[in-house]
């Protein structure tokens, strides 16, 4: 979200929970936090908040972040793919290797 943003949540926070204090120094340290969150995400959990919740929310209870691009899993197909042009004797041979120094570190 955009630091106007940001603002717009705490200011929102305080216009529903008139005894949320908001000093500079306060500010300063949220700010840069509900910048890297979602704007219409942490609005959404703000709004469920106030309905069931009498005093100010964490950031953390309202946090909510845009997904991240993961990589492990086209990481993996991408060795499945690789694994799968190897030939059957290459495999059988890594795997005789793979269980003969599993023994020898095992009684070490």
């Amino acid at each position: 979200m955009t630091r106007n943003e940001a603002i717009r949540v705490l200011e929102t926070i305080k216009e529903i929970y008139p005894k949320f204090e908001i000093s500079n120094t306060k500010a300063k340290m949220l700010l840069p936090k509900l910048e890297e969150m979602d704007f219409e995400g942490v609005l959404q959990k703000l709004a469920a908040y106030v309905a069931t919740h009498p005093y100010p929310p964490t950031i953390q209870e309202i946090a909510a972040y845009l997904p991240t691009n993961d990589n492990r899993l086209q990481q993996i197909d991408s060795w499945r793919k690789e694994a799968a042009c190897v030939s059957p004797t290459t495999k059988r041979h890594f795997r005789q290797k793979l269980y003969q120094l599993l023994q020898e570190k095992c009684h070490e």
